[in-house]
């Protein structure tokens, strides 16, 4: 057998992908992960698969590809294969498996900045998609909203008490009064209220209770507002935890 021959097959698929020639491509990588699957070339190369067929819309094969990579867990793709699988979960509307991912590439993400191998963009941008996921109503994309949706719903995936889970609630809130419906303000409200419940004395709750003084002023609720404020200010008094 030549020494070389997953190399080989490497490039070839490289080089039909710089044609145009996703199917070509493929094929040559397909070949180097059946006949040489322990290849140092293989995680990376199952990364590629997947996007071929991502970039074709086709999501259920994208995911078996992606999920092909996540089985090399020492390799420098582990992060982005699932990044992208989390993705391709939300492209197919499967929002309890895309949250799960995202949460667990966020995690995985604030296990290993230790070692200085951690994308902050691409932890941001799952923090984001997250945040996204948990504020739509219409998990199965049937036009209507679900049953069971809402902040319980939500913060059902949120358990945990890690820090960076309380990041992800934050910017939950912030997706809810981005949507920018009444309801929606309503429901930010609540995400808020909660996390200055859980963690009263947190470097961001300023913000938080800030944040809920601007959404009763974007309501005209003057009453609110006015009670909000005072709330605020007695985050500051002498006998305050602050």
């Amino acid at each position: 057998t030549y020494r070389y021959a997953d190399a080989v097959y490497y490039l070839m698929g490289y080089v039909e992908a710089e044609a145009g020639n996703p199917a070509g491509s493929r094929k040559a990588w397909m070949e180097l992960v059946a006949k040489h699957p322990k290849s140092d070339y293989a995680p990376e190369v199952w990364l590629r698969i997947g996007e071929n067929h991502f970039d074709v819309g086709d999501f259920d094969k994208a995911a078996a590809a992606y999920q092909k990579a996540l089985a090399y867990t020492e390799s420098r793709f582990y992060d982005k294969a699932l990044y992208k699988l989390a993705w391709t979960y939300f492209q197919l509307f499967d929002y309890d498996k895309a949250i799960k991912t995202f949460k667990e590439l966020i995690g995985w993400y604030d296990e290993h900045k230790e070692g200085g191998i951690t994308n902050s963009a691409l932890r941001e941008e799952a923090v984001d998609y997250l945040a996204k996921s948990l504020a739509e109503d219409d998990w199965d994309n049937d036009g209507q909203d679900d049953a069971k949706r809402g902040i319980d719903r939500a913060l059902s995936y949120l358990q945990g008490g890690t820090s960076w889970e309380r990041d992800i609630i934050a910017r939950y809130a912030e997706a809810l009064y981005d949507l920018h419906d009444v309801r929606k303000y309503a429901e930010s409200i609540a995400v808020y209220r909660r996390l200055l419940e859980q963690y009263p004395t947190a470097p961001p709750a300023v913000d938080w209770q800030t944040k809920i003084v601007q959404i009763y002023d974007v309501l005209r609720d003057v009453d609110g507002a006015t009670r909000e404020r005072q709330v605020l200010a007695d985050m500051f008094a002498i006998d305050s935890p602050w």
